[in-house]
C-alpha cells in the first residue's frame, strides 16, 4: 500500500548543478552523465530491469571523477530508489546512506542534496518499519527545505508526503490527511489538477481514508489517481500496478468483489513483468486476489493462490 517515493523530478536540481556533458570536457563526467540519464529514464518509466546495469554504471563512473561528489551522491540516490523498489532494502539502505554521507560531504549537512538523501532514506525507513530512524530524517529534511525554498515549494510537498507516509505507518491517521492535505494543495497550485504529480499524495491520501473507513471516499480518489497515471505513464509501470492495488482494496471493502478481483489481476500482472514473479510484492497481491475469490464462493481457487503467495514468502526469507 506504501511505496517509496519517487524522487526522480527532484534529481533535476542535482542535474542543473552545472553539470553538463560540455564542462571541461571531461571523459569521466561525460561517461558518467551518459549512464546516469538511462539510469533516469529506466527508472521514471517503470522499466527496473534495464536500469540495474546502467544505474551501477553511473556509481562506477562517478567514482572517477575527481574534485566533485554531486554526481555519486545523485547516482546513489537513483540506485537506491531502483533497489528499494525490487525490495532489496538492505542494499537499498546502503546507497542512500553512502548518498547521504557524500550528500553532507560536498554541500553541507543543511544543503538541498542532503535534505534530498535524508528524506529518501527516512522514506526508505518507512518501509522497512524503522519508523524511529524515519522520522528525524523526515524532519530534517522538511526543515532545510522550507528554509531554503519556503513554504509552498516542490520540495517541501515531497517533504509533507512523506511524514504523511511515515504517519500513516504509525497509525495516526488524522495527523497524516493534514501532511497529505498540504502536500496535495502545493502540488496542485504549481501544476494544476488532475496532473501526475499530484498523484502521490492523492494517492497515500486514499490510504488514510481507507484506514478510517471511508472507503467510498477512498475509492473515489484512488480512481482519479489510476486515471491519471493510466494517461500520464506506460501500461506497465509500477505506479499503476500500486493504484491497482489500492484501488482493489477499496472495492473489497465495499464488497465489490468482481471489480476488485479485476484490478488484482491486472495489478499481479505488471508486478509479475516487471519484478519478477517471485517478488514479495507479487505475494502479497495474491493473497489479495484470494481473498477475493475466495469472498466469492471459489474456495479452491482462493486455497491454490493462498498456497502460491505464501510460498513465495518463503523465498523472500
Amino acid at each position: 500500500m506504501i511505496k517509496t517515493k519517487n524522487l526522480f523530478s527532484l534529481v533535476l536540481f542535482w542535474m542543473a548543478l552545472g553539470l553538463s556533458p560540455f564542462a571541461l570536457g571531461q571523459t569521466p563526467r561525460i561517461q558518467w552523465e551518459k549512464a546516469n540519464k538511462s539510469c533516469f529514464d529506466f527508472l521514471n518509466n517503470g522499466d527496473l530491469n534495464s536500469a540495474r546495469g546502467v544505474c551501477s554504471e553511473a556509481v562506477r563512473a562517478a567514482e572517477t571523477i575527481k574534485g566533485d561528489l554531486n554526481p555519486l551522491a545523485q547516482s546513489l540516490s537513483n540506485l537506491g530508489t531502483l533497489l528499494s523498489r525490487l525490495g532489496e532494502y538492505s542494499l537499498a539502505e546502503t546507497a542512500y546512506a553512502r548518498s547521504l554521507k557524500f550528500a553532507e560531504q560536498a554541500a553541507g549537512k543543511d544543503s538541498t542534496m542532503a535534505a534530498l538523501s535524508a528524506g529518501a532514506l527516512g522514506l526508505l525507513y518507512v518501509e522497512t518499519a524503522k519508523l524511529d530512524l524515519a522520522e528525524p530524517l523526515l524532519k530534517r529534511a522538511l526543515a532545510t527545505d522550507e528554509k531554503i525554498f519556503g513554504p509552498n515549494s516542490e520540495y517541501v510537498a515531497v517533504d509533507l508526503n512523506n511524514l504523511g507516509l511515515l504517519r500513516i505507518k504509525q497509525r495516526r491517521f488524522s495527523d497524516a490527511e493534514v501532511f497529505l492535505k498540504r502536500s496535495l494543495s502545493i502540488t496542485e497550485k504549481l501544476h494544476g489538477k488532475n496532473k501526475i504529480d499530484s498523484t502521490e499524495a492523492m494517492n497515500n491520501l486514499g490510504t488514510v481514508y481507507l484506514e478510517q473507513g471511508k472507503n467510498q471516499e477512498a475509492e473515489f480518489i484512488l480512481q482519479r489517481v489510476l486515471n491519471i497515471r493510466e494517461a500520464s505513464l506506460p501500461a506497465l509501470h509500477p505506479d499503476i500496478a500500486e493504484s491497482l492495488n489500492n484501488l482493489g482494496m477499496a472495492m473489497k471493502a465495499q464488497g465489490k468483489f468482481k471489480g476488485a478481483e479485476a484490478a488484482y489481476q491486472r495489478c499481479l500482472l505488471i508486478v509479475e513483468s516487471v519484478m519478477g514473479p517471485n517478488h514479495p510484492r507479487a505475494a502479497t497481491v495474491i493473497l489479495n486476489l484470494a481473498e477475493v475469490v475466495g469472498a466469492q464462493g471459489r474456495n479452491q481457487e482462493a486455497e491454490a493462490l493462498i498456497s502460491k503467495g505464501k510460498a513465495i514468502l518463503k523465498l523472500e526469507r
